[in-house]
């Protein structure tokens, strides 16, 4: 899938910007993540985006 249109594709009229490929916790999911940090201060608030058919490994 090219990462790029998929990113404007699903980051187009949302309120986060999807973020970068969620490579820290790609074992935890068939297809691919994107995590994009919205603060570390204090407590981390990330927002994940999901491709389409992306699903949590078993």
């Amino acid at each position: 899938m090219d990462t790029e249109k998929m990113k404007q594709d699903l980051g187009g009229g949302n309120v986060f910007e999807v973020g970068e490929p969620n490579t820290a916790f790609a074992q935890y999911f068939i297809g691919q993540s994107y995590l994009k940090m919205l603060t570390t201060e204090r407590v981390g608030i990330g927002n994940v985006t999901f491709e389409p058919g992306c699903r949590k490994m078993y």
